[in-house]
């Protein structure tokens, strides 16, 4: 079977601005974080002996399709929780790389930043929207223990909370650090794709 690879235009507005405008260490740091998190799902993935049928690429990370269904439920799971579980599992690593460094100056400050980032990363993604790593978790284990239709139901109530939630947030972002640009696109990027599970439910 042939695999197809999309990339979303707003990837590609995403990594110009990080390349042109930005022109900062800890953009790339960030994207390194958001790569590993995918590479973790696709590891998952062919560790599990199922075979993605497309990848799309987004500015916020990348989405996998399937061909067919999962076989069981706790594929599903396993698949959702290995991006989250990858970012997790490299804060330990840059904890230990600054200790022998001697603290926080020069590239112990570069270990904290993409440890911070890769925890905030697998924060956001374990949040349970419908279509975020999180919302899959939920959607598992919900449909394996009651059903299809509770889960559907869960997942739906959930993910109206948290885009509430994360709008005021964003509108909160908008508000308190208008002078960081990056966390304006960030906030306005993460209220997009809300918006747009949410009208998907």
């Amino acid at each position: 079977m042939r695999r197809r690879i999309r990339l979303d235009p707003a990837f590609a507005l995403a990594v110009c601005y990080l390349l042109v405008a930005e022109r900062s260490v800890w953009g790339l740091l960030s994207l390194a974080a958001a790569c590993l998190h995918e590479l973790g799902h696709l590891g998952a993935a062919v560790m599990l002996r199922i075979r993605p049928a497309e990848i799309t690429v987004g500015a916020l990370g990348a989405r996998i399709g399937f061909s067919a269904p999962l076989l069981a439920y706790r594929h599903e799971l396993l698949i959702a929780a290995a991006g989250p579980g990858v970012n997790l599992l490299c804060v330990p690593p840059c904890l230990w790389g600054i200790r022998c460094l001697g603290g926080l100056d020069g590239a112990g400050e570069y270990l904290l930043f993409f440890a911070a980032a890769s925890c905030a990363l697998a924060a956001v993604n374990l949040l349970p929207l419908r279509t975020f790593d999180g919302g899959r978790i939920l959607g598992a284990l919900c449909a394996h223990c009651f059903g299809d239709l509770a889960a559907y139901r869960v997942l739906k109530i959930s993910t109206a909370f948290c885009s509430i939630l994360l709008w005021g947030c964003a509108v909160a972002l908008w508000f308190s650090a208008w002078e960081n640009l990056s966390l304006l696109v960030l906030a306005t990027a993460l209220l997009f794709r809300v918006v747009q599970d949410s009208f998907a439910c």
